[in-house]
């Protein structure tokens, strides 16, 4: 059998690429030629923008029915307890008060769902939830990374328990895993001779950092609606996942998949806890089922932080073996997190992929505490990670006295991020590093407490693609266009970038084109998390968009009779030799109502690396008296293909710096270890960047051609916040003279490494 054709494609950075050859599936188009874009790669509006800041955009918890009830669920109080009774008499007694209880006799967290009940006002629930009475058997508990370590600890499960993933965590292989107490693990991986390369380095140095929970806290909390519509489960859905909260339910509740119908048209920001259903989705389902009317359960703000997931918490040690010249020639890499009831605790991802170190050996190790389960969260263990190994870095430079940038380029053999480093070091003004330093010795001598520091770290993420996405695009008699897709928008508006591609294949405005998402029934789309939505969704609307102009073309062929492969579309109009034919005109010839092109996900070309990368500069003050530390400027160069949509991808990097300086500076989940209880469940004493703390973001995008796929499409939104936090520390480092190897950096802990928190005697 002969080799399927291969075509010559573009690769690498612009300006720098090479030529190869890839077999493109059959039926798909070749890819974006260099500079071959006219409509996308560019800033424009968001479609849905004046949707969402009029208030015209329906969200889960805007839904309405007459009749409707209202859900809500008992959690428990206790960290461990036997559930020994439960009285719901008096509630009972309730009007139009329902119950679903799950029969569980154990609880495992403070907020763990003990039963649900509906009602038809949320006040009302809320006064039935006061009158059931339970009795709790009060169990040992343990909830820190540390006690629950030891031997002897009280035991979170009595049983091994398999790890269990979401569609936001990084693939990784199947393996064997035991489990010791509550220690699972450790899981081994790395390349290379460790052994030999600790061998022939000339030092070795070892850091340990530690990380806090970062609970995930979206401006919309988990909810769901229910409504049986006959024998079909018809659902309203916060979520970024369509198709898997279908799955779930579908599973659960035994029905077949076409007796589940969800809709997510608008979610109020996911960030890797809103994939399934969940525990509250299959209630709401139920009491919907038990009381014949719709049902809307809404997560209030400190379930949200209770129970609806978080980023695990972590313990990392790094050991370096090195040449004096800064080359890394070993890494062995440990660490210990706590996903409280749950797993994926890893953070060792990102020492195997961020750099070219030759030989890297990882542990990793997930520790059960009673404590809410941590879920997928935006580049699940790369932030904790990359603060680590950045950390690790920072402080070999220290040693060696070589600047922090010039020893990461001798360990960085990546082309596209060699050429991040150097951009983004012109724009934060690098060079002015030595120049800082000696203005904060002279500030230091001079008694002013304000100090300046220059930090920087990497970004590192893959290539994941959700196979089976598929798109449609009609287009009607009178010219109108539809694309088709489940896909839901997570706040990202994802319906912008599938319009672009659309109206640059058919040469139209973007606005003539109506993009219909978020609902189960339309073709298959990815679940948004991974950074896989657009690398997955674009290349499937190009090769829809494209069909549909080739079927548009034979119709214009017989109007203007002129050879398809001679006509040109552009500006909504069709045109060859001197004849012409406008869009709506061309359309009015359709053989039938509606033409219809189907574009489905091919499987990606032998192409580039599969990693993207991205590199971040971080410019910090901080008062060593008060010891706040503020960022004053962030420069993050980023490469993820050839964007779509440069306003969405610019807010995509901002957003998630935002969130790597919320993580590094302010966000700590307070738990109590006596009752085990949170002690900050809300946004009051929880604290998260405001706009006060927002700094100068500086996002630069790097035009590359990783040859992948059709469009030359990848995700932003994982790489985005995996090196916000490190960048700030190491500035911090720079400007203190002290180095962070705690998160978050909050005033007391700079204080105490200053050594200027006054002791306080303790009398007797």
């Amino acid at each position: 059998m002969a080799d399927a054709p291969k075509t010559k494609i573009e690769v690498g950075l612009a300006g720098k690429t090479t030529v190869m050859e890839v077999e493109i599936p059959a039926g798909d188009p070749p890819p974006y030629k260099v500079g071959e874009r006219p409509v996308t790669g560019k800033r424009r509006p968001r479609l849905d923008g004046p949707q969402m800041v009029t208030g015209r955009a329906v969200y889960t918890h805007d839904a309405r029915r007459p009749g409707m009830l209202h859900a809500r669920i008992l959690r428990s109080p206790h960290a461990h307890a036997k559930i020994v009774s439960i009285d719901a008499s008096q509630a009972e007694r309730m009007p139009g008060v329902i119950f679903e209880n799950p029969g569980k006799d154990t609880v495992r967290y403070h907020g763990e769902a003990v039963l649900a009940l509906a009602a038809p006002t949320r006040a009302a629930a809320e006064d039935a939830l006061r009158a059931v009475k339970v009795v709790y058997d009060v169990l040992p508990h343990t909830v820190s990374l540390a006690a629950a370590r030891k031997e002897g600890a009280p035991l979170v499960f009595q049983k091994p328990v398999e790890e269990k993933r979401s569609a936001g965590d990084v693939p990784g292989a199947a393996a064997s895993v035991e489990q010791k107490g509550n220690v699972r693990g450790p899981k081994a991986s790395g390349r290379g001779d460790v052994d030999k390369g600790f061998a022939e380095a000339d030092g070795t140095l070892e850091v340990v950092t530690t990380t806090t929970v970062q609970t995930h806290v979206p401006l919309e909390t988990h909810a769901l609606f229910a409504e049986w519509v006959g024998e079909t489960l018809e659902v309203q859905a916060s979520t970024q996942g369509t198709f898997s909260v279908r799955d779930e339910l579908a599973g659960v509740l035994k029905l077949p998949k076409d007796k589940v119908i969800v809709r997510a048209e608008f979610t109020g920001g996911g960030f890797g806890a809103k994939f399934g259903a969940g525990d509250y989705g299959v209630f709401a389902a139920k009491l919907a089922k038990k009381a014949g009317k719709p049902v809307l359960m809404a997560l209030d703000r400190k379930e949200e932080h209770l129970a609806a997931g978080n980023r695990p918490d972590s313990w990392n040690r790094v050991k370096l073996g090195y040449k004096n010249d800064g080359t890394v020639t070993a890494v062995d890499y440990e660490s210990f997190g706590s996903a409280g009831v749950a797993t994926g605790t890893g953070t060792g991802g990102f020492v195997k992929s961020a750099y070219g170190f030759p030989a890297v050996r990882v542990a990793e190790s997930d520790v059960f505490t009673h404590l809410g389960p941590g879920c997928a969260m935006r580049a699940p263990g790369h932030p904790q990670g990359c603060f680590a190994v950045e950390t690790a870095l920072e402080t070999l430079a220290d040693k060696l006295g070589m600047d922090p940038l010039a020893l990461r380029l001798k360990n960085d053999p990546s082309e596209v991020r060699r050429a991040e480093w150097e951009i983004g070091a012109k724009e934060i003004g690098w060079s002015r590093r030595a120049e800082i330093s000696k203005s904060n010795a002279a500030a230091t001598a001079a008694g002013s407490p304000l100090r300046r520091g220059l930090g920087c770290a990497a970004a590192v993420w893959y290539t994941f693609v959700a196979p089976g996405s598929q798109v449609i695009v009609r287009i009607h008699r009178d010219g109108s266009v539809e694309a088709e897709n489940g896909v839901q928008d997570i706040g990202g508006g994802v319906r912008t970038p599938i319009a672009m591609v659309v109206a640059e294949e058919l040469g139209l405005p973007v606005a003539r084109v109506n993009v219909k998402i978020g609902d189960s029934r339309y073709p298959f789309g990815p679940a948004s998390g991974g950074s896989v939505t657009i690398g997955s969704l674009i290349p499937a609307v190009r090769a829809a968009a494209v069909h549909a102009r080739e079927k548009l073309l034979a119709v214009a062929q017989k109007l203007l009779g002129v050879p398809a492969g001679e006509i040109a579309l552009a500006n909504g109009v069709f045109s060859a030799k001197g004849k012409s034919a406008d869009f709506r005109k061309v359309c009015s010839r359709l053989p039938g109502e509606t033409l219809v092109a189907t574009g489905d996900r091919a499987k990606d070309y032998d192409g580039a690396d599969t990693r993207i990368f991205g590199a971040q500069f971080a410019e910090v003050v901080v008062d060593v008296e008060t010891g706040v530390v503020g960022v004053k400027k962030v420069v993050a160069v980023h490469d993820c293909g050839q964007p779509v949509w440069k306003t969405g991808v610019e807010s995509q990097i901002r957003g998630g710096i935002l969130q790597g300086i919320s993580y590094a500076l302010f966000e700590e989940r307070v738990v109590d270890e006596r009752s085990g209880r949170v002690l900050n469940p809300n946004v009051e004493f929880y604290k998260i960047l405001g706009s006060k703390d927002t700094p100068e973001i500086v996002p630069i995008l790097v035009d590359f051609y990783p040859g992948k796929n059709n469009a030359h499409a990848r995700g932003i939104g994982e790489p985005a916040t995996v090196p916000t936090a490190a960048a700030v520390a190491n500035a911090v480092a720079h400007a203190t003279g002290i180095r962070p190897t705690a998160l978050p950096i909050t005033p007391a802990r700079i204080l105490d490494a200053l050594g200027t928190v006054p002791k306080r005697e303790v009398k007797a």
